[in-house]
């Protein structure tokens, strides 16, 4: 009985253990609930704090979109003071830096574009600055807009290469993320070109053969643009311009190109070429002349009055005044202007170098040596006075010519060896001193001991009988000499006494006689 009763006890204790215990559990967890500090308190606390938050944010958003209208419409400027925190004190957003650019960067040096430079058809050009700032570029072809992402850096040195006509250059300077208006230069080829080198297999074939010219265009800027390079050959030598229409003949597949043609009629021909750079500006070049001949020229044919390139350069020296596969005879004014010119045969072959040649005796074609072997046919007077200057015949000749009777002739044909003698008896003095008077003696001028005048051999001073057939052959009197650039009149190489020499005058229309220490012009004939 007595251990039922400790057990009951027993039990009772730990009954009223475990009440205690849930009793504690239950008070803990009221107050974890409902305490200050509890769940339900602190989801309050969460919800005021939230509704707080939110607003404060709204305020703050307000602000500084407040903040930044102002800077835009000039409201809030660098010193202003506005409340972005809502703390009471200033605060202002980052200062940007002052980045030159654009025109006024040019302007100050700030940015800096060299002149194009050429060489192989491509430019450069060096961009360069005296700020701290970082220079960007970029090229865009054909004068378009820069890009925003293709900015890049310049490379050491400051050289931008391989650029062509109408290529834009844009620079710009940087700093961290801000940087300035952009500058730009434009590269142009507004020059012509340099034009084209012609050359020519022959300036001078019969007709029907072929001539060659070898044509290089030239540029030293953009380039020739091959395609649109043309040429055309043409019987002048003036230049047509460069408008593409007028050059009908072909155009250009290669630099260096070789076109071969021949011509079926006489005449002088240019060859006109016209060379575009890749810039489309064009210049013309003209050739030296084709002269296209007939092979040959009649023998039974008189050719005076014809003009004659003695030396085959391709210019005229004179006229033709006699043609000794004709002969004749003649006078001209008085008895002592009479001539004779004798016939002859087994002559060089000649043919027409050039047709319809205007100059001081008409119009008429130009007749050059097309083969040297044989005998020479024609007698030529020059086109201008041997120079601008008058001249003793020989001054301290004057009453000393006591062998004037064979020294020279008057008669056609004597000319070139009146000129011979006269010079021998110059050069020894024979009839007095050298150059006595105040003028020079004409025997002592280079080009006649020479016999070299306008670039070929061969020339003295006419007789009076070759100036007389000069005369009547193309019919030049006192009222018409002045008009084919004639002076009053002449010295010729015949004496008449101890003292004088003939003397061709055109104002009076006769071969008279002249002291020899009479100041006369001087003009030379040849043969050829």
């Amino acid at each position: 009985m007595k251990e039922i009763r400790e057990e009951k006890g027993i039990a009772l204790v730990a009954l009223v253990i475990t009440i205690i215990i849930l009793i504690i559990l239950a008070t803990i967890a009221i107050n974890f609930a409902f305490g200050d500090n509890g769940l339900i308190n602190r989801a309050e606390q969460a919800k005021d704090f939230y509704a707080n938050d939110t607003q404060y944010t709204d305020e703050s958003v307000t602000n500084i979109e407040s903040y930044l209208d102002g800077i835009i419409d000039g409201t809030i400027g660098s010193g202003d003071d506005e409340d972005g925190g809502g703390d009471g004190e200033e605060t202002n957003p980052p200062e940007t830096p002052d980045i030159p650019g654009g025109e006024d960067a040019i302007a100050k040096g700030a940015i800096t574009f060299t002149n194009p430079t050429w060489s192989g058809g491509k430019a450069s050009v060096t961009i360069s600055t005296n700020t701290s700032y970082t220079l960007q570029y970029q090229v865009v072809a054909n004068e378009g807009a820069s890009i925003d992402t293709n900015w890049q850096a310049v490379p050491q040195g400051g050289v931008i290469g391989n650029l062509n006509h109408k290529d834009i250059v844009y620079a710009r300077l940087i700093q961290d993320n801000h940087y300035g208006e952009e500058a730009s230069a434009t590269v142009k080829d507004e020059n012509e070109p340099q034009g084209a080198t012609i050359n020519l297999s022959s300036t001078s074939v019969t007709v029907g053969s072929n001539v060659t010219a070898t044509v290089t265009h030239r540029d030293n800027e953009s380039g020739p643009n091959i395609e649109q390079c043309k040429y055309i050959w043409n019987t002048s030598n003036v230049k047509l311009g460069i408008d593409a229409s007028l050059y009908t003949g072909g155009t250009f597949s290669s630099n260096g190109e070789q076109i071969s043609t021949s011509f079926s009629s006489p005449a002088t021909y240019y060859l006109h070429v016209l060379t575009v750079d890749n810039a489309g500006n064009g210049t013309e070049t003209v050739s030296n002349g084709v002269t296209i001949q007939k092979a040959e020229i009649s023998d039974s044919t008189s050719y005076v009055g014809y003009y004659a390139d003695v030396d085959g350069n391709g210019s005229v020296d004179g006229v033709i005044y006699a043609d000794l596969a004709i002969g004749g005879t003649g006078q001209w004014g008085n008895v002592d202007g009479k001539y004779t010119i004798p016939k002859g045969s087994n002559f060089k072959k000649y043919g027409i170098s050039k047709t319809n040649h205007n100059d001081d005796f008409e119009t008429a074609d130009v007749i050059k040596v097309t083969n040297s072997s044989g005998n020479e046919r024609f007698y030529v007077m020059a086109l201008d006075d041997f120079d601008t200057g008058l001249h003793y015949w020989y001054y301290d000749a004057y009453g000393n010519m006591n062998d004037y009777a064979s020294c020279t002739s008057m008669a056609f044909g004597s000319g070139e060896q009146n000129t011979r003698n006269m010079i021998t008896k110059w050069n020894a003095s024979e009839y007095g001193e050298q150059n006595a008077g105040d003028y020079t003696d004409l025997w002592g001028l280079d080009a006649i001991q020479s016999g070299t005048w306008n670039g070929s051999t061969g020339w003295y001073v006419p007789s009076a009988g070759e100036w007389a057939a000069f005369a009547g052959n193309l019919e030049i009197y006192t009222y018409n000499y002045k008009d084919k650039g004639l002076s009053d009149d002449y010295v010729s190489s015949s004496q008449a006494s101890h003292t004088y020499i003939w003397n061709p005058q055109f104002f009076t229309g006769y071969v008279m006689t002249k002291h020899v220490r009479g100041k006369i012009p001087v003009r030379l004939g040849t043969t050829f």
